[in-house]
């Protein structure tokens, strides 16, 4: 169940890039195509990566669990291989995080400029919300860290239960209230 919970939040966790991302795309853009372009991306690039964990944790019970990254890199055996693999968990973790950055960074506009009842935003705002996001972020990874498995399912579940009922309620304004018709 904890496992199915966590899938299922991960999915849940890609609905806020949908929203954004989606208004940039050209009015032509059928919606089934912008709906199967996520769910395929989101589900392919997870289950490979998830089953892998789950393949790897099983077979490395207790050695695991002590350092996951470190044990990925041994696994692989030969440092060339070895250091592939940091690239690319390193690329993917740059990756993810410039986009949780600019999500963060959306969110505190959207909120502000809904506030303050203004259109344009400076970039050195832009650029200090950013940057405070970042902190923030790395400050909450740092005191994290020690127990940091615990902490991270903890902080899914927590995710799970914010991002559930904020989904049924885009779902159901979308489908049924506002009848696909969004600008």
């Amino acid at each position: 169940l904890l496992a199915v919970s966590l899938g299922a939040g991960w999915q849940l966790t890609f609905g806020p890039y949908v929203a954004d991302y989606s208004r940039y795309l050209p009015r032509s853009t059928k919606e089934s195509a912008t709906f199967w372009a996520t769910f395929l991306g989101s589900v392919i690039g997870s289950q490979w990566s998830m089953t892998l964990g789950a393949v790897v944790a099983a077979a490395a019970g207790d050695a695991f669990l002590s350092s996951q990254v470190s044990f990925i890199g041994e696994l692989a055996g030969g440092a060339v291989v070895a250091l592939g693999i940091y690239l690319v968990i390193v690329t993917g973790k740059l990756a993810v995080n410039c986009l949780n950055a600019y999500g963060g960074l959306m969110t505190m506009l959207t909120t502000a400029t809904a506030l303050t009842r203004t259109a344009h935003v400076p970039q050195r705002i832009r650029t200090i919300c950013v940057g405070g996001f970042i902190l923030v972020s790395v400050l909450i990874a740092l005191l994290a860290s020690k127990d940091f498995l615990e902490n991270f399912r903890n902080f899914v579940l927590l995710i799970l239960m914010a991002f559930t009922p904020w989904s049924a309620i885009n779902l159901v304004d979308y489908y049924l209230i506002s009848k696909e018709r969004v600008d």
